[in-house]
């Protein structure tokens, strides 16, 4: 869409200043995508398209290599995702039956190509990308119904982040790890780190870094209450808990008074 935008200036044509051309070119460019899927060049044309007083009609020709490079960076960065998917479940490519796509981007050559060459498998044929979204979340109310033809079937919900708190020197703790089965809970015993502290803070965060600042907060709050005592002798525990419905709930107590 960029490339023609451009070419289509160059002709005294200024796409950005309309958002009905804004909207025509679009869509133009989405359907030239998807007809590069089958041939070797596709077209995008603005019929009756005014400009200082001129009806034009112009016309950009998009060979499948020019697309190809400048879909490759965006493709690179969605099988990292796949390979980074494989990592955490455990699995390696070798240990794959078939391969599965879904969504109409997985019609493209590249992504199809390229894909074989990090999985070393041909696209599984006999499914249509554009409905196996839809078939799967139909598997799933069938699971849920308890449909009598899915006796052997089973799924399981993880977690797809890991969640911690920041400890003395802006360190995580993890408390739940990603991959986790829901519903999950986790407990851990911490302490304080200065004399007569008699109160901490937790603070609550989401991520795969070791460090609090490279990870997202989720929220602090304060357990009030605590005997003062001698740094490391007071003892808090902290309760991580996710539910079904993919709810995190965190609570501490003071193991001495049970606040």
């Amino acid at each position: 869409r960029v490339l023609a935008a451009e070419r289509f200036r160059n002709e005294g044509l200024v796409v950005d200043s309309d958002r009905f051309l804004e909207q025509q070119l679009a869509e133009a460019a989405e359907r030239a995508k998807i007809e590069l899927s089958e041939r070797e060049e596709a077209s995008i044309t603005l019929a009756f398209a005014q400009a200082g007083g001129k009806i034009l009609h112009p016309t950009f020709d998009l060979r499948r290599s020019d697309f190809e490079a400048i879909a490759l960076p965006y493709v690179e960065r969605s099988l990292e995702l796949v390979e980074r998917a494989l990592r955490d479940g455990g699995v390696r490519s070798g240990d794959l039956d078939c391969l599965v796509l879904s969504g109409g981007s997985s019609r493209i050559p590249l992504v199809r190509r390229m894909l074989k060459e990090r999985i070393g498998l041909d696209p599984e044929g006999g499914v249509n990308p554009e409905e196996i979204v839809a078939l799967g979340a139909a598997v799933c109310a069938a699971l849920g119904s308890g449909g009598e033809a899915f006796d052997r079937l089973r799924l399981r919900d993880v977690v797809s982040r890991t969640y911690g708190v920041e400890i003395d020197g802006g360190a995580v703790v993890p408390l739940i790890r990603k991959n986790s089965p829901v519903p999950s809970t986790q407990s851990r015993v911490f302490t304080t780190v200065s004399d007569g502290q008699d109160s901490v803070e937790i603070h609550v965060l989401q991520g795969e870094s070791a460090l609090a600042v490279e990870d997202l907060s989720l929220g602090r709050f304060l357990l009030a209450g605590i005997k003062p005592a001698r740094a490391g002798v007071p003892r808090v525990k902290v309760d991580f808990s996710i539910d079904e419905s993919d709810m995190l709930h965190v609570s501490a107590t003071d193991l001495a008074s049970g606040l």
